[in-house]
Parts: structure tokens; sequence; C-alpha cells
């Protein structure tokens, strides 16, 4: 899945929307995900984005945290070492079912919308950094794994990859300012887990015996 050869300034509302299309009818494996880009943008930062931005919205997405945890972990790894990332092959083989795309241009619009609007050139110097470039790797591995983890807890994946298409998008445009906000917003989420690690115990039971729809229903409204 290639691309047009403008994709790499397309604004990311636009390279979903192609991405979907491609993919239109059938499912595709992890590994032809990672095919989507050319030598002109950074297809690694696209993945990322990608792949995170359906956990960004509160309703599961059943069985498909780990491998997809485990596919962004793999990227942010192969940035950690400045190396190509490579994904085990049991891991690339994984199917995503057609279905998911159009879930994801509708459950992420509103996020991407944001970023779109508050992403601009700006600080370069902390998005193309090599030695920043490794603590980034290092943020995008730490979140992934923490997504990967198969855990009964309300809005765990919320918490876990919410830093990651906020980082994704700031490296693909070269936004230092995003990178800040990346970070911050990986500091609420630890601030998540740290709460969970005083009260994890009080919220599995909690989770164990109602219904989180419901529940999250009345809390938005």
């Amino acid at each position: 899945m290639t691309p047009p050869a403008d994709a790499a300034h397309a604004p990311l509302s636009r390279r979903l929307l192609e991405l979907a299309e491609a993919c239109r009818g059938r499912d595709v494996t992890l590994a032809e995900l990672a095919s989507f880009g050319d030598e002109r943008e950074d297809a690694a930062f696209l993945l990322v984005l990608l792949l995170s931005l359906p956990f960004c919205q509160p309703v599961p997405l059943a069985g498909l945290s780990t491998p997809f945890g485990l596919m962004l972990a793999a990227l942010g790894w192969g940035m950690l070492r400045q190396r190509p990332f490579r994904v085990p092959a049991r891991i690339a083989a994984v199917r995503v079912p057609h279905r998911f795309f159009p879930l994801l241009i509708k459950g992420a619009a509103r996020l991407v919308g944001w970023i779109e609007r508050r992403l601009h050139r700006r600080r370069v110097g902390l998005a193309r950094s090599p030695r920043l470039r490794r603590m980034h790797g290092a943020m995008i591995t730490f979140w992934a794994l923490m997504l990967a983890l198969p855990l009964p807890i309300p809005l765990s994946n919320v918490f876990s990859a919410l830093p990651l298409p906020l980082l994704a998008a700031a490296l693909l445009e070269d936004d230092g300012v995003m990178v800040m906000r990346a970070y911050v917003a990986g500091a609420v989420c630890m601030a998540y887990w740290v709460a969970i690690g005083f009260f994890g115990a009080e919220l599995v039971s909690f989770a164990n015996g109602h219904d989180w729809a419901e529940w999250f229903r009345r809390l938005v409204s």
C-alpha cells in the first residue's frame, strides 16, 4: 500500500482516509499496515499514529490491544536503538478486520482534528535531535508495552495510548511544542497509573461487577 506522492505533506485526516480506502472491504495484516508509507516520510511515526488512535476512546477493542501494543513497542524499540524496526512474524501476521478502519475514522476524528489544528513546524530541535529521538523511542516503547498488558481496569487503554498519537504527529511534522504536549499527556497518564497502584484492588473489584459502557455514559453525562 503506497500513498500518493504528496502524501508526506498531507493532513493527518487525509492520510487516515487514504489508508481506509486502501483497505476497504478486506482484512489486512499488521505487516501490510507497516508498508503504508514510503521513503519520503517517516513511515514508522505514521504507523504509531494509526495503531494508537483507536485506543484513545473509552470503548475497548477486544483482542487488539496486545498485538497492536507489541507492534508499537517494536517501533519504539527500533527508534530507541536507531535501527529499522523488526516485528516478530507472529505479530506481523495478525489480521485486522476491515470494519476496524471505518471505526477508526469515526472514533478518532475529533482527536485528529484537535491535533491538526495545533500542528506547526516549530522548535524543530525537540523533534529532530538524535539524542532526544532515543528518548522519544523509549517513551513509545514504554506506553506501547503498557497498552499491550491485558488489564481489566477501566480506561486503561486510553491512559496508555494517549501520549502515542500526540508524539507521533509531533515527530511527523517536526513540532517541538506538540512533543512537549505529548510528554505532559504522558505525565497525566502516569498519574492515573500511580492512582491505580494505590486503589487498584477496589477498582478491579468494581470492574468485575459493573457494566463499563453504562458507567462511562453516566460519567460523561
